[in-house]
């Protein structure tokens, strides 16, 4: 395991379906903040949009992603 979260051992589909599962779990009752931070961009995005989809209370990415997860969600803001 050369990675800080066992996240990353589960496919995108199985990262949504336990994403979602803690929004309908916990109910608004605490904030529930998910994890998008994976190899690829592009996965990031899905999972960060998922996220929102969802009602999710916010997401978080590690340094190394955010970057280029702020970028390409964001282009306006990040100069494009």
């Amino acid at each position: 395991n050369l990675h800080l979260a066992e996240n990353l051992n589960l496919t995108l589909e199985e990262r949504k379906q336990l994403a979602k599962a803690s929004v309908e779990v916990t109910s608004g009752r605490t904030p529930v903040i998910i994890h998008v931070s994976t190899p690829g961009t592009d996965q990031a995005v899905d999972l960060t949009r998922h996220a929102e989809e969802i009602g999710a209370d916010g997401y978080a990415a590690d340094a190394s992603s955010a970057v280029d997860l702020f970028k390409e969600l964001y282009p306006a803001a990040a100069g494009a």
